[in-house]
């Protein structure tokens, strides 16, 4: 009776809370990225994991497990933070909470609003879009209404905090299309985006577990520490985690859904089989098992894998059946035409070379100047100057899919901007912003090669090179104990 108390009790609290994905919390326009847990809305409260935003401001973070208090420090600012406490400490001075700091999920999790605003930051919230918006200008400064923001590109933000970087501007030309077949190929050209980033994901994952069991392999024939074989297994699960991390960052509808989460359930069985030989190999928790039953479990581990993989495979197929038909309505999409009049043929080539070429000349901006890789408002520039030049440009109706199809490109580059922002070149392979960048990034180009066919041409740069289909093989994958 009390472990049925105790379930119902932990059902309840998680009844009360918004679901963490429906929360989305911006830094002077730029989009914070959770790692772990996401924020969540608790008795009217919005609590955040601390560690997402006060890293991005600068903030160097410390962490007392015997007082379960965590210490953000800058230049200015010391913000001590424990455990259940009503209260936090800033500069010295005690701050009341009206909901308590807690840990969940690993992560120190406080009320936005109270940390925010005894930062110096302006904190706004906007029920609709479930979006908290922070600023790091003056408490003073009037918070910025709605329609400032959505006047405001994202380009703006990144030139004013990075280096100056011009965009172009043109009036909007309307489309001839009914809202309804609007949404239509813009759910076709965002399951088609996420299908490739899954592949992309899958095919350099496919590389990283082969990697992994190299050197798993390699560590036991020639018997390694144990400290050096939980360094190893340790590299492999968080590399698995990474792919998981980004490919959760992928920007979703409905239908597109299904196939992410196939891909993260797959990880996670990954990492599920790598922690068993880490148990096995580097603890004694199957000490006493015997033989028979560590079989038992190795068997069972590669059949929920095979069927983890069954699932994804499903789950595209279904994705892919949906694309094509959208794809096969000749009105929007040109190539479903067996014959194509000479009048349309000609027009479509002209819109095509007149994308292609501006398309091409925007990227090859990123990839031919100095350490552009490196500068996340090169890549929102470009994304943000592509996006008028489509809208601003009259398209034949049998176009609108390519039209759809390059718009959805264009979020892809920005969102290799923000990866980049957030790291993707400090570190190597392992990091998750890497990682999450050449999915979007890559995904992005098959999407311009798809739309623009021979027109689009980049220079020869990393992320117009897309990786063949992997092939794994679970049952020939792991270790043979």
């Amino acid at each position: 009776m009390k472990k049925f108390l105790a379930l119902f009790l932990a059902a309840s609290v998680m009844v009360t809370n918004v679901c963490a994905a429906e929360i989305t919390v911006t830094l002077d326009g730029d989009e914070v990225i959770f790692q772990s847990t996401e924020p969540v809305i608790e008795n009217g409260r919005t609590l955040i994991p601390l560690r997402g935003v006060f890293e991005q401001l600068g903030y160097e973070i410390g962490w007392d497990g015997s007082t379960k208090t965590a210490v953000f420090q800058n230049e200015g600012n010391t913000i001590e933070i424990t455990a259940n406490s009503d209260t936090f400490i800033m500069n010295g001075e005690a701050v009341s909470l009206d909901v308590p700091a807690s840990i969940i999920d690993g992560s120190m999790m406080l009320p936005l609003r109270a940390v925010g605003e005894a930062a110096g930051l302006v904190v706004n919230w906007d029920a609709d879009t479930k979006t908290v918006s922070l600023s790091t200008g003056s408490a003073e400064t009037e918070a910025v209404t709605e329609a400032e923001t959505e006047e405001t590109t994202e380009a703006e933000t990144e030139a004013a905090t990075e280096e100056e970087t011009e965009t172009t501007t043109a009036a909007a030309v309307k489309d001839n299309i009914s809202e309804a077949d609007a949404e239509k190929l813009k759910i076709c050209a965002n399951n088609t985006s996420t299908l490739y980033s899954i592949d992309v994901l899958y095919y350099y994952l496919d590389e990283t577990l082969d990697y992994a069991y190299y050197k798993i392999d390699g560590a036991l024939e020639y018997s390694y520490s144990t400290a050096e074989l939980v360094e190893v297994f340790d590299d492999a699960i968080e590399e698995c985690k990474g792919y998981k991390a980004a490919a959760n960052r992928l920007k979703t509808l409905t239908a597109d859904q299904t196939l992410v989460k196939a891909f993260v359930a797959y990880v996670d069985d990954q990492i599920t089989y790598l922690q068993f030989y880490y148990d096995l190999f580097c603890s004694v928790k199957y000490s006493s098992s015997s033989e028979l039953s560590v079989n038992k479990k190795i068997e069972d581990m590669k059949r929920d894998l095979d069927e983890a993989l069954d699932d994804m495979n499903s789950s595209a197929k279904n994705l892919t059946n949906a694309i094509n038909n959208t794809a096969e309505d000749e009105t929007y999409n040109a190539e479903a035409s067996e014959h194509l009049s000479t009048e349309k043929q000609t027009a479509l080539n002209k819109y095509r070379k007149e994308m292609g070429e501006y398309i091409t000349e925007e990227l090859n901006k990123i990839k031919n100047t100095s350490d552009a890789y490196r500068n996340g408002s090169a890549f929102v520039t470009a994304a943000t100057n592509i996006r008028n030049k489509l809208n601003s440009t009259e398209t034949p109706t049998y176009c609108l899919l390519d039209k759809y199809c390059l718009l959805r490109a264009c979020d892809l580059i920005t969102q290799a901007g923000t990866a980049v922002k957030n790291g993707a070149y400090t570190k190597d392979g392992k990091n998750e912003y890497y990682i999450e960048y050449l999915a979007v990034m890559i995904s992005a180009d098959y999407l311009c090669q798809d739309s623009l066919g021979d027109y689009y041409d980049p220079s020869e740069g990393e992320f117009e090179e897309v990786p063949e289909e992997a092939d794994i093989d679970i049952e020939e994958e792991g270790i043979t104990v």
